[in-house]
């Protein structure tokens, strides 16, 4: 039996086709599952909202699929949180036949993001993190007064973990925590390496487009086996080794290469491009195929997260460094600054690489209003 149109609805059958959305979004924070675009429709399919729900303009007027995520957002803003899009770095065209039939730039919807307003991130960073960075400054990291920031980070992160809003392992063969952090890690390896290595030798670090910076597979590889000593694909063992700390111990050989390669890839946190020829070849031997494969920052990395926020939760946390030594390196904050503006033009969405005007997906909903509450 085929489901009735949106359109004609009644009233109250709307509102549970709502609140439907709004927990199937809840339970995506809950498990870490990403608010892409593909997933985000298949968790509506066999329902009336199936068929309204597109990723690109198709008018100059608000359409269903608006209207729809306008209420959504409205019952999300009463949980203190609010749904961000997340746009494609590449645009499209629709064709417009009202008058004269020309072709109008037009955004491509990539899929979303839940900004959580329950913790008061200006707070916590202009006022805890500023006072971390003056103590560290002043040679004070051992002091109460550091100790008692560092308990004030503690308790917000106890209030996103009673909020459901950092997804917790539900048994002993989960692996979200350590995923997570590896997810983070490998974003925060992608900008600093290719910083390091500069733009003389292979071209790593762009500065006039920081986001197209890069660096390789095997130098990833690399990275998680010296760091974390990872059981990563080599050239003996092309999928890699099984790793015990994932799985709970069951032989799942290949578990990383999927992680890295499928997930983060298919999810968009990191994009790949194959080059022609080995790109690392000054810093490892060998032809390895993984020495041509260019990794950079993905579009839904791009939406989520904050390079420098990566940088300080391992300074921070980890460390407990709040005025880590590259936080005092000014050509290094520089290309950070540069990267994470960058991120913004893409995150906005507000223009194209010519400067000319691009066309939303949403005409009316105020998807942009809480973007910069920090």
């Amino acid at each position: 039996m085929e489901n009735p149109p949106y359109a004609t609805l009644p009233e109250p059958e709307k509102q549970n086709q709502i609140r439907k959305t709004v927990i199937g979004i809840m339970n995506c924070l809950k498990t870490g599952t990403p608010l892409d675009f593909n997933n985000f429709k298949a968790m509506h399919k066999d329902t009336p909202v199936h068929d309204i729900i597109h990723n690109k303009s198709k008018s100059d007027e608000p359409s269903l699929f608006e209207e729809y995520l306008t209420q959504v957002d409205k019952i999300l803003g009463n949980l203190e949180l609010k749904l961000l899009p997340i746009y494609d770095t590449k645009n499209s065209v629709r064709i417009d036949k009202t008058k004269i039939p020309s072709e109008i730039p037009t955004k491509v919807l990539a899929g979303f993001s839940v900004k959580n307003h329950i913790v008061d991130r200006k707070a916590m960073k202009g006022l805890v993190l500023k006072e971390m960075q003056n103590l560290a400054k002043n040679d004070k990291r051992e002091s109460a007064e550091y100790e008692e920031c560092l308990e004030l980070l503690d308790s917000e992160i106890e209030n996103m973990k009673k909020c459901n809003l950092l997804q917790i392992n539900n048994n002993n063969t989960d692996n979200i925590d350590m995923l997570r952090f590896l997810k983070c890690q490998i974003l925060a390896f992608i900008f600093t390496r290719s910083y390091q290595l500069g733009y003389a030798h292979g071209e790593f670090w762009n500065e006039a487009s920081p986001l197209q910076s890069f660096v390789t597979l095997r130098d990833i590889y690399n990275f998680l086996k010296t760091t974390f000593d990872l059981n990563v694909p080599t050239e003996l063992e092309k999928d890699g080794g099984h790793d015990i700390r994932f799985h709970g111990g069951e032989n799942d050989k290949g578990y990383l290469k999927r992680f890295v390669t499928r997930y983060l890839t298919n999810h968009q946190y990191i994009s790949f491009y194959k080059s022609d020829h080995i790109r690392d070849g000054h810093i490892y031997d060998g032809d390895s195929e993984d020495g041509k494969v260019m990794v950079s920052w993905g579009v839904k990395a791009i939406g989520e997260f904050d390079v420098e926020d990566i940088l300080m939760s391992v300074s921070g946390f980890v460390c407990e460094d709040a005025y880590p030594a590259w936080m005092q390196d000014e050509d290094f904050m520089a290309a950070l600054r540069s990267f994470q503006d960058a991120c913004e033009t893409v995150k906005s969405g507000n223009s194209g690489r010519d400067g000319e005007s691009i066309e939303g997906v949403f005409k009316k909903w105020s998807i942009e209003k809480m973007r910069n509450r920090k």
